[in-house]
């Protein structure tokens, strides 16, 4: 079972693509945990068990980085690295003027 995958829909469903290059998924502290406690309806804060898997996986930087890869280059739903939508659009924003301050 892939990190975030609820019962018979895994995380390549959820995040819209191909799960090229995802390795690091095997690696993921939710991997197995219910998908539900990641991608709650609404507005809801972090589920505490997801939160904790988050805060002690040795892959979240990875996970923050695929959700910010999103295809469509939109933010993928629910949270990832710990992250919500929120949290992701502005890193997503921080990390793309960063990028343009160093290439000028």
């Amino acid at each position: 079972m892939r990190p975030h995958s609820r019962p018979g829909q895994g995380t390549e469903a959820r995040a819209g693509g191909s799960m090229n290059n995802a390795d690091w998924m095997n690696d993921a502290a939710c991997r197995g945990m219910d998908g539900e406690l990641f991608f709650p309806i609404g507005n809801q804060p972090l589920d505490p068990e997801a939160g904790a898997a988050c805060q002690r996986c040795p892959v979240a930087s990875e996970c923050l980085t695929y959700s910010l890869r999103a295809p469509g280059e939109s933010v993928a739903d629910g949270y990832w690295a710990g992250m919500s939508e929120d949290e992701r659009r502005y890193e997503k924003r921080r990390r793309n003027r960063h990028l343009t301050a160093v290439a000028s």
